[in-house]
């Protein structure tokens, strides 16, 4: 580093000549600062370049995971799976909900077509059940009747839900 003794030595040397060594001689006070801010530049831009590498070798290996995962067949084999046991989940559904509904028909219902469930526990958990589900509607704490929903799932649920 040039001290500044050493710039007014020059300056005195080199007075007299050209006018464009003196602004070289201005622009060197200026130097060590300069010097300094680009040094700070530098560390913020290699800083800013090691955060974008470790992002991008985040990404990376993401990308690999994503690719190792596609290559076995293992997402769209565990969704196809997914959806499978969900499908035959709700055909069992389906048939419980149909044998329970018949089960009610023919054991506990009355000949006005309501559901007469008392004094029998497993009456009275059923119809419980199929109001909670909409396939039934209480009128009061005795007289349960079927909804238009109980047709629908004796029909497979073609006629709605």
């Amino acid at each position: 580093m040039i001290l500044p003794e050493e710039i007014a030595a020059i300056r005195r040397h080199y007075s007299d000549h050209d006018t464009k060594f003196l602004f070289l001689l201005a622009d060197l006070d200026d130097a060590p600062s300069r010097i300094l801010s680009l040094l700070d530049e530098i560390d913020r831009l290699q800083s800013a370049l090691t955060t974008a590498q470790e992002e991008m070798n985040h990404l990376l290996d993401c990308y690999a995971e994503y690719e190792t995962i596609c290559e076995k067949g293992e997402l769209k084999a565990s969704v196809l799976n997914l959806l499978k046991e969900r499908d035959t989940a709700q055909e069992e559904n389906k048939k419980l909900l149909s044998a329970l509904i018949s089960m009610c028909e023919q054991y506990i219902q009355n000949e006005d077509g309501t559901l007469f469930h008392m004094f029998m526990s497993a009456g009275e958990e059923a119809t419980e059940l199929l109001e909670d589900m909409g396939y039934l509607t209480c009128d009061n704490r005795e007289n349960y009747s079927w909804t238009d929903k109980r047709q629908s799932a004796l029909n497979g649920g073609k006629n709605g839900n």
